[in-house]
């Protein structure tokens, strides 16, 4: 009898331990929910990399971008906040963004410079009519 019930104990504990799911840490996970973007960094030389203490706080000015888990999100800017909806995806190895905003017909590719469950620092690349190459940091928190 105690061989069955010690037999029937490890089986229990094999299932439990099995049956436990492992948390979900790739970038698709961590990217997913609600972010305000809480300060602003610019290189209008594209030759250089603010630090942490280089970027600027965006004041009054409220923009949130909703991640979802299946691609699509929108931006929301403004008091009353204007929503403009997009589409996300992840590139370069999971290292950068392409976002689209269907209703505008635009496009943009980030960088992601770091990325955790409650930061994220994103890096966008500009080039002028001219062909002067600029970069704009935004430091996002999860709401």
């Amino acid at each position: 009898m105690k061989i069955i019930r010690r037999t029937a104990m490890y089986i229990c504990l094999i299932v439990c331990v099995a049956a436990c799911k492992k948390k979900d840490d790739s970038p698709a996970a961590r990217l997913k929910g609600k972010w305000k973007a809480m300060r602003e960094a610019f290189d209008m030389n594209g030759d250089y990399v603010p630090n942490a203490n280089e970027f600027e706080e965006l004041g009054s000015m409220e923009i949130y971008m909703v991640f979802n888990g299946d691609g699509t999100g929108v931006v929301q800017q403004g008091l009353p906040a204007e929503s403009e909806p997009m589409t996300y995806s992840f590139t370069n190895g999971n290292a950068g963004l392409h976002i689209t905003y269907p209703r505008l017909a635009e496009m943009f590719d980030l960088d992601i410079q770091s990325l955790s469950s409650s930061d994220a620092v994103l890096r966008i690349a500009d080039t002028s009519s001219t062909g002067q190459l600029s970069f704009a940091w935004l430091y996002l928190k999860k709401q």
